[in-house]
């Protein structure tokens, strides 16, 4: 999420739902996250979803299905979801009605007959209504519209307000999303639009992403919609949807994506989806957000973006960094989110090194030195589930990298980001795994260093 246009979202219902006693055969409430307890779910993991959603623009409603497909990683007898969204109207594990319920944010199923350790099961939860935006001292996110625009935003716990979901993102999962809306309206969301259906009123938009998804990352947009896309290679396209009023200078800013992407290849290895681009809602809202394959601008972000050079010279590369870096590596536990915005915050720096050359990388350094060391901070590898999207996650984060190549030269430097992205491409890693990751390729111990710019605040240290 691009911290030049909000700074972070609040967290929603932290610890407020109450844990019954659980047996070993009762998946747990919770995945054990050190700042959300009640984030995701044990005694499963998802495989995939399956959204069929019939969607009004103008009031915002949903109506439809979310099929779930997960293995048991133990014995149950129920299992638990993320949901605060509408009323659900039955739900079936493996084709036989099962009971539920449904209190808070969390559904409680309980299928007829017991799941074994190792088996594969589906369940199917019908629901409908209009979702309620999850309200949060930073703004609404989950399902939000404006007029008939409408758009998601998952992170950190954004998901559940619109479909049933193990909402954390140690569980990715594949997902199809078949998704219809009147004409003229146009549905997208993450992966590749795959189908296209008509009848007399409506139009049906069937995407597919066939690589493991973080709930948080999981989007979705309605609106009149016109399509820009370009084919940057074989199994690679860009494609960009904007409102058909959002003028020529406005689109300009993502001109550069395709370069961006090129240069991004170049230092951290190949590009890990099939498709990038942006969706720009019809919107009155200041966020970037990286939905995977899809990264999402408000409107007024792009106002900006026109208005600044240097905005959109990092706010258009932070985003599409994140598709290696959060998105394929996707962090274990939201305390390791500097891995995410630490890490797309440099990617931004690089960005800038490579457009401008090395007296614009040591300006933005110099920059956000200075002005963290006017502010208080929190500690960049611990922030604390208030300040997740505080400002010394980024910058602190993006300049512990500096410090890091700094320390071990740049051909080592620039080595570890790619095997990074090679060892835990499309799967999840910790602060551990990269510092664990850093010692074996830069042949020193490093945990002085990494405490140092992780788990201190106060002073930066200096960059030698």
């Amino acid at each position: 999420m691009a911290v030049l246009v909000i700074s972070a979202f609040a967290i929603w219902m932290c610890g407020t739902l109450v844990a019954g006693c659980e047996s070993e055969s009762t998946a747990a409430s919770g995945v054990g996250d050190p700042y959300f307890g009640k984030s995701g779910n044990g005694g499963y993991d998802v495989l995939e979803y399956r959204l069929a959603l019939t969607i009004d623009p103008t009031s915002g409603s949903l109506a439809g299905e979310c099929g779930i497909d997960a293995q048991a990683t133990q014995t149950l007898e129920s299992l638990h979801l993320d949901y605060a969204g509408p009323d659900i109207a039955s739900v079936e594990v493996d084709n036989a009605p099962a009971d539920f319920k449904h209190r808070g944010g969390e559904l409680i199923i309980f299928p007829a007959t017991p799941h074994s350790e190792g088996q594969i099961f589906e369940v199917l939860v019908s629901y409908s209504g209009v979702p309620k935006p999850l309200e949060t001292c930073y703004g609404p996110h989950g399902w939000l519209r404006e007029g008939d625009t409408i758009y998601t935003l998952g992170e950190p716990q954004g998901a559940l307000a619109w479909y049933p979901v193990n909402d954390h993102p140690s569980d990715k999962a594949t997902y199809r999303f078949e998704l219809t809306v009147p004409d003229p309206y146009v549905a997208v969301a993450s992966g590749m639009l795959v189908e296209t259906r008509s009848d007399e009123v409506d139009r049906t938009y069937v995407w597919e992403m066939d690589r493991p998804l973080a709930s948080y990352v999981a989007a979705v947009s309605v609106g009149r919609y016109e399509l820009e896309e370009t084919q940057v290679r074989d199994g690679l396209t860009i494609r960009n949807y904007f409102p058909p009023d959002l003028d020529a200078e406005a689109r300009s800013v993502f001109a550069s994506t395709e370069e961006i992407l090129r240069f991004y290849e170049a230092t951290f290895g190949p590009y890990p989806f099939d498709a990038y681009g942006v969706v720009v809602p019809n919107a009155t809202c200041y966020v970037g957000m990286e939905n995977q394959t899809l990264s999402l601008f408000g409107r007024e972000a792009v106002r900006l973006m026109v208005e600044n050079d240097d905005g959109r010279d990092i706010m258009v590369p932070h985003e599409l960094a994140h598709q290696w870096f959060g998105n394929s590596v996707t962090l274990s536990s939201w305390q390791d989110i500097w891995l995410n915005e630490g890490f797309a915050t440099y990617a931004s720096w690089l960005w800038l090194e490579h457009k401008y050359g090395e007296e614009a990388l040591l300006a933005e350094i110099q920059e956000n030195r200075d002005w963290l060391n006017g502010q208080d901070q929190v500690l960049c590898g611990d922030p604390g589930a208030d300040h997740l999207f505080s400002s010394t996650v980024y910058y602190r984060g993006a300049l512990t990298l500096h410090a890091l190549r700094l320390k071990l030269g740049d051909d080592v430097f620039f080595d570890i980001l790619r095997q990074w992205n090679e060892r835990y491409k499309l799967s999840n890693a910790c602060t551990e795994d990269f510092i664990a990751l850093a010692e074996e390729m830069g042949g020193v111990e490093l945990s002085p260093f990494f405490n140092e710019w992780l788990c201190e605040d106060g002073e930066l240290p200096e960059l030698q």
